[in-house]
């Protein structure tokens, strides 16, 4: 369409056609354009937002079974904080039958879920979106959908509470990260809680070696796993290990002895750490510790032997006296309880 004005000519286009050029022109470069490049402008921080939004829509209406446009137009829209525009095409996205498009939208519906997530301040809102991601999370985990950044999905499995995918995680970084600290510990944690003992036992054992700043904890860990796994035997061996160096772990052993009613080992025992102590009060506890152990399997006349060596040293405290007339009596060894009477008279006598 045109008027003429002397020699001057004015076209004017009509609103279908200049629709239609546009139409013919958004095909044209589509169709030519190399489609990494047009994803990579568009994309771009300098690109016109609601410009190239129009674009990539008016293409997909030309094209709309092509998901590489919807799916352009969707990073688009996460580009620019449009999430909730973003979910619904990711929704359509995750059912189409090319396995590519359908993963790829999968984890970009994780991740835009996970945005929204810290946007809000409603706890309502935060709890459903967490229901969501786990069960999205669960998809990706069944389906491999994972790439190697194993510390990343480690981080997203505890995010989400799956203590099954964590353990899965965790496990792959300790095989890269044989001595990461941090790792091990994560990794001997979750195999308790998943009730893995050959795993459990095989990470404490590397912290016992690595993490020496917490020796003594770690050997308390695994005492109380093998405890559970009523491996009494290796307790023993363990105990008796680090005895050796730690009081603390002797006192354990004597105590594990009268537990497993091997009362002459444990009576033995007491009466060592009696002889590692020089506190008065100490040396008390643990002589009667040893004393008692025999009486509870029986050992009377062990019992009333081993007071009679000790006799002199306890014969001045009141409550001592007491205790070992008791043994001599609950023994049968009347003599022994009338030559201690005798000598308690006596010491009072001079007094």
């Amino acid at each position: 369409m045109y008027h003429a004005n002397n020699e001057e000519e004015l076209f004017v286009i009509s609103y279908k056609e200049l629709l239609f050029i546009f139409f013919v022109f958004s095909f044209i470069l589509f169709a030519l354009y190399p489609k990494d490049l047009l994803k990579q402008q568009i994309l771009s921080q300098d690109t016109d937002y609601e410009l190239s939004m129009t674009y990539l829509q008016n293409l997909i209406l030309k094209d709309p079974k092509n998901p590489s446009l919807k799916m352009i137009l969707v990073k688009m829209a996460i580009q620019k904080g449009d999430l909730d525009f973003a979910l619904g095409l990711l929704e359509k996205l995750r059912l189409v039958k090319k396995k590519k498009v359908s993963d790829e939208a999968t984890l970009l519906t994780y991740d835009v879920l996970k945005r929204k997530y810290f946007q809000t301040d409603k706890g309502e809102e935060k709890k459903e979106l967490l229901a969501k991601m786990r069960l999205l999370f669960l998809r990706i985990f069944s389906l491999h959908l994972y790439d190697k950044d194993y510390e990343k999905w480690y981080e997203e499995a505890t995010f989400v509470q799956l203590p099954y995918a964590r353990y899965f995680f965790i496990k792959q970084l300790i095989k890269t990260h044989p001595t990461d600290l941090k790792y091990l510990q994560d990794g001997f944690y979750l195999a308790q809680q998943l009730h893995r003992s050959e795993d459990a036992n095989r990470y404490v054992d590397a912290l016992l070696r690595y993490d020496k700043q917490q020796h003594q904890y770690w050997v308390m860990a695994k005492y109380y796993l093998l405890m559970n796994q009523k491996r009494y035997s290796d307790v023993a061996a363990l105990l008796q290990s680090e005895s050796k160096r730690n009081i603390k772990f002797f006192k354990l052993l004597a105590d594990f002895y009268l537990m497993r009613r091997q009362y002459t080992r444990a009576s033995k025992a007491y009466l060592d750490i009696m002889g590692k102590v020089v506190d008065k009060e100490q040396r008390q506890t643990y002589f009667k510790k040893a004393v008692n152990a025999l009486r509870a399997g029986n050992y009377l006349e062990a019992a009333a032997l081993l007071v009679k060596k000790h006799e002199n040293e306890f014969i001045n405290d009141k409550t001592m006296r007491e205790f070992m007339l008791d043994v001599y009596m609950a023994s049968g060894r009347l003599d022994l309880a009338h030559s201690l009477a005798k000598k308690i008279l006596k010491r009072k006598y001079i007094r």
